[in-house]
């Protein structure tokens, strides 16, 4: 049985963009490992500030950017729990099927410091840009959201079309573009 291969994407895009959707969409194809630098960030604003953990009006987005923030600037600790967590992924035995890790992060800083220490790996990671109409225009009131655009990506996938066409669009996108190389093992 041959084994598959693994790789890393690390995913941005502005809020509504359709990065959760098309992290779903990789689920139902490869298994995909999905984690995001503001998990923790997340878990600690509904713990301890109230938080609802729902909301993401640009009140709630900026405040997870600040706290992001402040976290980022005390001990790096969204980058080390997602460094940790690729880790976990990359030691894990291979399997037969080719299995992705996708790793959200918006600053490009984070995003930068983030695929050179995978690279140091010498482990394939790929970032994406997802971007859409819906969201182009809209200003957040914090970096994070509004500095998606700075950053150099490998690849952006404009997530234009109607939601009934985004599996087959993606799918067609990702093989054909991102991995033209990747074999179905599964």
């Amino acid at each position: 049985m041959a084994e598959g291969k693994k790789m890393v994407i690390i995913i941005n895009g502005k809020g509504g963009s359709g990065k959760d959707t098309i992290c779903d969409i990789l689920n139902k194809h490869y298994p995909v490992t999905n984690i995001s630098t503001i998990t923790k960030v997340k878990q600690a604003a509904r713990l301890i500030f109230g938080w609802d953990g729902r909301t993401k009006s640009d009140a709630d987005r900026k405040f997870l950017s600040d706290l992001k923030d402040l976290w980022t600037n005390y001990n790096d600790g969204p980058f080390k729990y997602a460094y940790e967590q690729y880790k976990k992924f990359r030691d894990k035995p291979a399997t037969a099927y080719n299995e992705i890790m996708v790793i959200h992060v918006r600053e490009p800083e984070e995003i930068e410091k983030l695929k050179k220490a995978i690279g140091f790996d010498e482990f394939e990671c790929k970032t994406l840009l997802v971007t859409s109409e819906r969201t182009d225009d809209h200003g957040y009131g914090n970096h994070a959201d509004d500095d998606v655009d700075e950053y150099p990506y490998n690849y952006v996938y404009h997530n234009d079309g109607p939601l009934e066409d985004l599996d087959q669009n993606f799918m067609r996108f990702f093989h054909t573009v991102m991995v033209p190389s990747w074999q179905e093992s599964h």
